[in-house]
């Protein structure tokens, strides 16, 4: 199984603006259609968390979780959890 990566470009607008939510509906739903699983990246807030929960997105990275950080400090910060 491969992955889609899906820009933040198209995450900005959605889902307050139509025509950027529409897109991002139809990416994700051709995607998912391969049998692909899907990455966001670029999710600032809340709300575009929860957008991409309720489209079934199975993996999203951006500023709302973590600034990038090096492999050193995802190390550290892994075995303190």
């Amino acid at each position: 199984m491969s992955h889609l990566k899906i820009d933040r470009s198209f995450l900005k607008g959605a889902p307050e603006n139509a025509y950027d939510s529409a897109l991002m509906e139809a990416i994700v739903n051709v995607g998912h259609k391969l049998d692909l699983k899907i990455v966001v990246e670029g999710v600032e807030t809340q709300s575009q968390s929860d957008y991409c929960k309720s489209l079934n997105v199975e993996f999203v990275q951006g500023f709302l979780y973590s600034r990038p950080i090096s492999a050193e400090a995802i190390e550290a910060l892994l075995e303190k959890q």
